[in-house]
């Protein structure tokens, strides 16, 4: 019998700090929950000023095996903060599979991902254990929100051929975040994500999927939002998270549409030009980060991990997904999800925690309880943590065109 139903590993980082709060806020009361970290004396602070007792705190350092080994002992869910995850997360993962204890993080880091489900997934099933990587805003607006657009076209009859995403976005960028994608620059690992079919079972993959999921690099026109779109820098992670659910769903036997097809990218805009500008920014700094002069100067001017966007900027940012959706019988649909709050902070934290509750929860009433393995939110969570949102103050909406 495990002490705690869920561990919060990075507790006093800046994300991790903003989840606690989160929990101590929004956590049932009979929810047994532990912090955890590397500094004994930040998670006495933190603990104190929670009014969590001290025997609520792990210490355990991402690289002490024997320490992260003894922290998983702990929990039944273990829900992770700690980034960039290929840096600091593997032994965690490694023990989460080997120990059969559940798993979820905020990682955008789909080569990393890809990297422990060839080593670790077995293992995982041999077990057990359920890791839900991608439970932030990297992925779960367009995980979760194709997840509902499907079952709202199902409702009607319908079967999907198509869904088109276009995001809406107001935030800032914390040291964490910035860290991760220097990070993959650094070892190479970016030039990976441009394959769509990246965590797609291979299996199941095909060389037409991968062509009709290719994410164009230049402006288009959308004619049925009226303006040019610009690619989204964060397509290429999102569209590998979303391939991902189709492919466990289809074995499972929940088929979204006989030759389903995602791309993803941001709202129009009202002119050509607006939308070459945010492209144009986009390359520059894939650019800049391909280097280490490049990276050496974002870092100087870049939040440092463990820092982030003031408090109001948290409250004032939002997103917005607008999905056109194309049906097997030729119709189209609009499906949108929308929270407020900053997407990098206060929309990510809020999925997290409402995953991990609804993991240590809700595990036995989850359509797909008996998987294991390296899963998707969708899959994984599915309605449950869509309504667990939706109670949070996401709004999902669903109409025909």
């Amino acid at each position: 019998m495990k002490t705690f139903d869920l561990v919060l590993y990075g507790a006093t980082g800046f994300t991790g700090k903003q989840a606690a709060q989160y929990l101590r806020n929004r956590a049932p009361r009979d929810l047994k929950w532990a912090i955890a970290g590397r500094n004994q004396d930040k998670l006495k602070a933190l603990a104190k000023e929670l009014g969590l007792p001290e025997s609520s705190i792990i210490v355990a350092d991402s690289q002490d095996r024997t320490a992260i080994e003894a922290m998983v002992g702990q929990g039944r869910v273990i829900a992770s903060t700690v980034g960039p995850f290929a840096k600091y997360g593997a032994i965690l993962i490694e023990a989460c599979c080997r120990s059969g204890t559940h798993y979820l993080d905020i990682t955008g880091e789909t080569p990393f991902i890809k990297d422990m489900i060839k080593q670790w997934e077995p293992e995982a099933q041999r077990t057990g254990a359920k890791l839900i990587p991608f439970s932030g805003f990297d992925s779960v607006p367009s995980d979760i929100g194709v997840y509902y657009a499907v079952l709202e076209m199902k409702a009607l009859g319908v079967g999907v051929k198509r869904i088109d995403s276009y995001y809406k976005m107001k935030g800032g960028f914390n040291g964490g975040t910035i860290a991760s994608a220097l990070h993959m620059a650094e070892t190479g690992q970016n030039r990976k994500l441009l394959d769509p079919l990246l965590l797609t079972p291979q299996k199941l993959k095909s060389d037409e999927e991968k062509r009709e999921s290719y994410q164009t690099t230049k402006p288009v026109y959308v004619e049925a939002l009226g303006g040019w779109s610009p690619p989204f820098f964060m397509a290429p992670i999102n569209t590998a998270v979303v391939r991902r659910s189709y492919a466990l769903f289809r074995q499972a036997g929940f088929v979204y549409g006989k030759q389903f097809r995602y791309a993803e990218r941001l709202a129009p805009m009202g002119s050509k030009w607006k939308a070459q500008l945010v492209t144009g920014g986009s390359v520059a700094f894939a650019v800049t980060i391909s280097s280490g002069l490049g990276r050496k100067l974002v870092e100087k001017v870049a939040p440092d991990p463990g820092e982030g966007p003031s408090q109001n900027a948290i409250e004032s940012g939002f997103f917005s997904n607008t999905m056109i959706c194309t049906g097997d019988n030729g119709k189209q649909y609009k499906a949108m999800l929308s929270a407020q709050g900053d997407p990098g902070n206060r929309v990510t934290i809020t999925i997290l925690c409402e995953s991990a509750i609804t993991l240590a929860t809700q595990e036995a009433k989850l359509e797909q309880k008996k998987a294991a393995g390296f899963l998707t939110p969708a899959f994984a969570l599915g309605k449950h943590l869509m309504n667990r949102l939706e109670e949070s103050g996401f709004v999902f909406s669903f109409k025909q065109v």
